[in-house]
């Protein structure tokens, strides 16, 4: 899994650019492993923290925490309470001081960062551009930097009430948007002028990897052995998916958060399909 991502397209070209993924992917995935390790105070504690400094970078890691000390807690019953708890803290010990700057230094009562609120509302507001532009008028003629989130929110919540057609369809779009072939995309619809060599990147080291992963990666939530790893793959991928396809909106540069785990699934899809005794349809 480690080799296919460090051949994975993407990988070699986002680091060239300045994009918070740089920092939050590698920080995350590191997160990640020290959680499915043995399960230690230490590396509890240390997961936690390391998740916590990711979510710094990109905040949408922030939820996962609590979720992840909740995975602790039922994969362990009574002693992964305890475990459960030092993810929290850790996660709690990098975001909580960021919290004290945004409150007591700059005055906005925000966990990490506000532009949640207004992203939030550019996703769900489900309307023409005439009316989204007095909506902007409204949001940023508010005073205070809690009034403009309360009235981001008011359109964001208001959108999908309005119009649960248009959320269904944003769904649809940004699932399909996602998993899309991304090289031949822009090959054949986009028709970008750029260098063949990086044509032929995108197609060979981004389409065919992510393609011939994706149905192994279903295998592996589907039919692999059960562990709390793969428990905590699924959630994540749960959460993720979530949080980018139904709540918010999605760029591809947003596929660096699943890709690595989508690889490690994919190993182990093909090691479920390998396992003789497990066959299943």
């Amino acid at each position: 899994a480690g080799v296919a991502y460090a051949l994975y397209w993407p990988a070699m070209e986002m680091p060239m650019w300045t994009l918070t993924e740089n920092v939050h992917t590698p920080l995350f995935v590191a997160g990640v492993a020290l959680l499915a390790g043995d399960p230690l105070p230490r590396r509890s504690f240390l997961g936690g923290l390391v998740l916590g400094l990711s979510a710094l970078a990109r905040s949408v890691s922030s939820g996962f925490i609590g979720l992840a000390a909740a995975w602790r807690w039922w994969s362990l019953g009574r002693r992964g309470f305890a475990l459960g708890a030092l993810v929290a803290l850790g996660g709690a010990a990098i975001i909580l001081p960021w919290t004290a700057r945004n409150v007591f230094i700059v005055g906005d009562r925000v966990l990490i960062e506000s532009a949640a609120f207004e992203n939030l509302w550019w996703a769900n507001h489900f309307t023409d551009p005439a009316r989204f532009s007095r909506q902007q008028e409204i949001v940023h003629s508010q005073p205070t930097p809690a009034e403009k989130r309360a009235a981001a929110l008011h359109f964001a919540l208001r959108g999908p009430r309005r119009d649960p057609g248009a959320l269904v369809e944003k769904v649809r779009i940004n699932f399909w948007h996602l998993f899309r072939p991304e090289g031949l995309h822009t090959w054949v619809a986009v028709q970008r002028s750029i260098e063949p060599w990086r044509h032929a990147g995108s197609l060979l080291l981004d389409d065919v990897p992510l393609l011939l992963a994706l149905p192994l990666f279903v295998a592996f939530l589907g039919g692999g052995r059960p562990s709390p790893t793969r428990a905590l793959i699924a959630l994540w991928t749960a959460y993720y998916l979530f949080m980018i396809v139904v709540v918010f909106h999605n760029e591809i540069r947003y596929r660096s958060a699943l890709v690595p785990f989508l690889f490690a699934g994919a190993a182990g899809g093909v090691s479920a399909f390998a396992d003789a005794t497990r066959r299943r349809r």
